[in-house]
């Protein structure tokens, strides 16, 4: 973002299937770049958020993961903070069919 490398925050890995969580606290403000490079030969997506009015010390308030070689997803949070924001990542080989949001969830990026 802006040049500037963001702090890994969580990472799930199943075989060569990965998700990772990245974030920048008090970034700065304005027009601003946000890129990723991935190795030859493999490939992904990603998507970015901005907030503001959060705890720019501690932006995290709690985080879990979940390997899960089955048909079904599922785990369970418990926030330390009012009006956290949850986010989810799902990464699969097709293996699950079609994934997407619960109830009360909204999807950002597909």
């Amino acid at each position: 973002y802006n040049s500037i490398n963001l702090t890994l925050q969580d990472s799930s890995i199943q075989s060569s299937y990965r998700t990772h969580s990245y974030y920048l606290a008090n970034p700065t403000t304005g027009a601003n770049t946000a890129r990723i490079d991935f190795s030859a030969g493999s490939y992904g997506s990603f998507g970015a958020n901005t907030f503001s009015g959060t705890n720019t010390s501690s932006p995290i308030d709690t985080s879990v993961n979940a390997n899960n070689v089955s048909t079904a997803i599922s785990t369970n949070i418990t926030t330390n903070n009012a009006n956290s924001f949850l986010h989810d990542g799902v990464t699969s080989n097709g293996g699950l069919g079609s994934t997407g949001p619960d109830t009360g969830q909204t999807q950002n990026y597909k």
